[in-house]
């Protein structure tokens, strides 16, 4: 059944080609004003799904609907939004006001309005002063403003990103990431934006499709996506450095739930549990860097265990500290000034409100 509040959606969308399945059967609503961005590694169907809502690739079954419109089989002129690649694609002997105005122009849009809706775009992007530019002139930064300018231009409602900041170096992308936020922002269009990039997905989403094999593994906003992972692969997927693993079983005492392990006793009583802990299951338990503590004083240690630092990361901003343990290895994050060396025996503590547990048989949340 049609969802009449979602803006853009995508009912039981299937893509083959030839004998592969990229998108099989995949369901999505995105709500008006909303910033979705489709998070996955190379291969997983995340930009074939957006070339498919943009009308670039055929759909073998299902449908695409815009504002209450099955655009399913329409030309992508006329499906009402506008599109960003990876690639700037400006054409280089024109200036960024041409850039800017051409599609106009081919539109047959009045001169007046023409110059009116490419001082707005300038304005927005911040890039009035670059207009009498040409490509070659500009940074790798305004470039790519210039190519979400020549998308904003066109006063669409849905607008579409492949992977636009892949091609920037970290400062740019990081000053690239504010822009597109405030841009949302201003506009209060509905933005679905394509990325490998965790940072960004984090930061700039309202909710993440995680994406695996053409599936949607877990779609939610990046609060939950990072404490409450659905399944293993999110976890292991999304975080820098990524969620800890202990495999373990589930045993009881006091009629309370316990992980254990040869190297780990850790009590669940603070767990949320989607699911039934079921004693002598076998699981993963997952915790991330953050949520590990190094301790000044080992004696009387509780939720953790010793262990040997393997290796120390500085960041600046903190440390990221690698530790070997009886049948383990994990990472914790450190404040800067701490003086930690190779070699050294640490005892850490587990923050008990901050663990997940996944079945070792499906790999889902329990």
């Amino acid at each position: 059944m049609l969802d009449k509040n979602a803006h853009v959606r995508a009912s039981n969308l299937s893509v083959n080609f030839g004998s592969v399945d990229v998108l099989n059967g995949l369901n999505l609503d995105i709500q008006k004003g909303e910033f979705l961005v489709l998070l996955g590694s190379s291969g997983c169907g995340k930009s074939t799904l957006l070339n498919t809502f943009a009308g670039l690739q055929e759909a073998t079954s299902g449908q695409i609907w815009i504002d209450g419109r099955n655009v399913t089989w329409e030309e992508p002129k006329d499906r009402g939004i506008a599109m960003v690649f990876q690639s700037y694609a400006l054409y280089p002997k024109m200036t960024v006001r041409g850039n800017l105005s051409f599609a106009l122009k081919m539109n047959g849009t009045p001169r007046r309005e023409i110059t009116k809706l490419v001082e707005d775009a300038a304005r927005i992007l911040q890039i009035g002063h670059l207009l009498d530019r040409r490509p070659s002139e500009l940074s790798g930064g305004q470039r790519q403003r210039v190519a979400i300018g020549r998308a904003l231009v066109r006063h669409v409602d849905v607008f579409l990103f492949d992977e636009p900041l892949s091609n920037l170096d970290a400062k740019l992308r990081a000053e690239l990431r504010v822009e597109l936020k405030r841009l949302h922002r201003e506009l209060g269009a509905t933005m679905i934006y394509v990325t490998h990039d965790q940072v960004e997905a984090l930061t700039l989403a309202d909710r993440i499709a995680a994406m695996k094999d053409g599936v949607i593994q877990q779609l939610a906003c990046p609060d939950e996506i990072y404490n409450r992972p659905a399944n293993r692969f999110v976890a292991q997927f999304i975080g820098l450095p990524s969620m800890n693993f202990f495999k373990g079983k589930l045993t009881r005492k006091d009629d309370k739930p316990i992980f254990s392990s040869s190297e780990l006793t850790l009590s669940l009583e603070d767990y949320e549990a989607e699911t039934s802990l079921e004693e002598g299951q076998e699981v993963e338990l997952g915790i991330r860097p953050e949520h590990i503590l190094l301790l000044k004083d080992p004696s009387g240690i509780a939720s953790g265990m010793l262990g040997t630092i393997d290796l120390v990361e500085m960041l600046g901003s903190e440390q990221i500290v690698w530790v070997v343990a009886e049948n383990s290895r994990f990472c914790m994050r450190v404040p800067p000034d701490e003086k930690l060396r190779h070699g050294e025996r640490v005892a850490v503590q587990f923050r008990t409100d901050n663990l997940n547990l996944f079945s070792m048989q499906h790999g889902m949340r329990l």
